[in-house]
């Protein structure tokens, strides 16, 4: 374990969508833990450190923070999705998918700056329809 490790750990702790996933609850006086949840807790240490760590790095315990933030997307992160897989859950589906669609539509403009050639044309063809029939549309 390095430093960055204990900070994540540390930093996690300072967020409350991460405090609240874990139950925890601190007396500031005394400077004591009075409870916690000792599953929830687990599943976040295995976040943290665990053989397929879904943080790597402090700077993605926000996306961490939010995803613990929403009860599906919390689940979806338990049962081992990751953590761009679980962030899909967080808003609603309609969303979701309407950021998607926004993403898509700004990646295709800049496809379409580059002027890609035949080659690339037909490829990008190929890669829409195989997705169109996944829609099945």
């Amino acid at each position: 374990m390095n430093t960055e490790d204990f900070w994540s750990l540390a930093e996690s702790f300072g967020r409350a969508q991460i405090k609240a996933y874990i139950e925890l609850d601190v007396d500031r006086r005394a400077m004591r833990i009075k409870t916690f949840s000792p599953v929830r807790l687990r599943y976040l240490t295995q976040f943290l450190y665990g053989k397929k760590r879904r943080v790597t790095d402090t700077r993605q315990l926000s996306a961490l923070s939010r995803v613990l933030g929403s009860k599906e997307a919390a689940r979806r992160l338990e049962r081992g999705a990751t953590l761009d897989e679980a962030g899909l859950y967080i808003e609603s589906k309609q969303e979701t998918l309407g950021h998607l669609v926004s993403q898509l539509e700004k990646l295709l403009h800049k496809i379409n700056v580059l002027s890609p050639g035949k080659e690339e044309s037909a490829k990008i063809l190929k890669v829409t329809e195989e997705f169109k029939r996944k829609l099945r549309i």
